[in-house]
């Protein structure tokens, strides 16, 4: 009883030496008496009082470090002060805990620490950067990859979001927030280091590299970008599994479309060419040079050939030729035949929604210009979202007989 209201008084107290006896009996109570001290800790939210538990996290049993990354958000201040403080074991707790909490927000003390002198500060800065890097990839994969057959299942319609979707809204939102901000410290880093730590930051800036949009992909085309070289000479080798992402969207670069196919005949890691197996259709059938090759041409298959190779594939590595066929540089209704083709093989092999939604959508980034046979097509769709979806884009896109077309089809509707 009377140490409880010991606790209460200094919870109470406006005294800084309320903090220094809280953090004391941090570090000799048991565990018991840790979270108890813990917990009033947080409740003070003092800056000395949160930066003693950086201080002493790593001393910290397990289930009290787990309580501190629960209400990591509250430290924010804290781990902002620790990043600059001259004591390394703040600085080193800070460093460490805004990777393991993911508070990309704070990158930025991250790449301060980087530049530090001391190279086992610059180290824990770098290692901080590329888990950071390494959560938003891997978050990223699963959202891509969408709801298991498990969670689709349990996705209720019309009603409240299920738990899996709770789930991933919430990995979205934390992406949305933090991604942009890791992108650009490691973008930043890449152009200014000059340290050891070099390759740890291309280890990050290469993990950011799985989609268009990344600013560490974006490298590859800034002029006088310090990053530049060595990212073009890491995407010449053979990747590593977590790097498959950046290797094939790197292939545009005009400095690597010549090594893209040569770099293949090297690649005998398992884990990399599974990796690659999930991203690309051809590799299933060693076809990559031939593949490669047609592309360059600007050809593509013939019509037997092409419909041969559709029969040996479910729906969704059917859909996905159609990237291939849009990249190959063939003319427009050589492509609208072709992607109509696959469609066709959709509609009658199980008429999935997903296949077709990225056939939709693969001919919705074709140039404005682009012919708009295949849009027609998804008019008299039996999804009414797709159809909603095709006519939007051909009201975006006017061709010529677009109002003809949509009076018919609001008629008909």
């Amino acid at each position: 009883m009377m140490v409880e209201l010991l606790i209460q008084a200094l919870v109470a107290s406006k005294n800084e030496a309320a903090d220094e006896l809280l953090l004391e009996a941090l570090r000799v109570g048991n565990e018991r008496e840790q979270l108890v001290v813990l917990d009033a800790l947080f409740f003070r939210k003092t800056t000395r009082g949160l930066s003693g538990v950086i201080e002493r996290y790593a001393s910290l049993p397990d289930s009290l470090k787990l309580r501190v990354l629960s209400d990591i958000k509250v430290l924010h201040h804290a781990l902002r002060e620790c990043g600059r403080s001259e004591n390394s074991n703040r600085r080193m707790g800070a460093l460490k805990l805004i990777a393991l909490g993911r508070q990309g927000k704070l990158a930025y003390v991250l790449s301060e620490n980087l530049h530090d002198q001391d190279e086992g500060t610059s180290k824990a800065a770098v290692d901080a950067l590329v888990g950071l890097a390494r959560w938003v990839a891997t978050e990223s994969r699963k959202l891509q990859a969408g709801l298991s057959p498990e969670e689709q299942s349990a996705v209720t319609l019309g009603g409240e979001l299920t738990e899996p979707e709770k789930q991933r809204a919430r990995i979205y939102n934390e992406l949305v927030d933090q991604r942009p901000e890791i992108e650009q410290t490691v973008a930043r880093a890449m152009d200014i280091h000059r340290g050891k730590q070099g390759q740890e930051l291309l280890r990050a800036a290469l993990l950011l590299c799985d989609w268009p949009g990344s600013k560490t992909l974006a490298i590859l085309h800034t002029p006088k970008h310090g990053g530049q070289s060595p990212m073009v000479r890491r995407l010449q080798q053979p990747p590593a599994s977590e790097h498959v992402e950046a290797f094939l969207l790197g292939g545009s670069h005009g400095q690597l479309r010549s090594h893209f196919g040569t770099v293949f005949a090297h690649i005998d890691e398992a884990p990399v060419l599974d990796a690659l197996l999930r991203k690309t259709h051809w590799v299933k059938d060693h076809q990559l040079q031939l593949c490669l090759h047609q592309v360059t041409r600007g050809t593509w298959w013939n019509d037997g050939d092409l419909a041969h190779d559709i029969e040996r594939r479910d729906v969704g590595d059917a859909a996905r030729i159609g990237e291939w066929i849009v990249a190959s540089g063939v003319p427009d209704d050589v492509q609208d035949e072709r992607l109509e083709q696959l469609r066709i093989y959709i509609v009658t092999h199980g008429d999935s929604f997903e296949a077709k939604l990225r056939l939709l959508r693969i001919a919705a980034r074709r140039p404005k210009r682009a012919s708009t046979a295949l849009l027609k097509q998804f008019l008299t769709d039996s999804d009414e979202r797709l159809m909603r979806m095709a006519a939007r884009e051909i009201v975006r896109r006017r061709p010529t007989d677009s109002e003809n077309l949509l009076l018919q089809l609001m008629t008909s509707a």
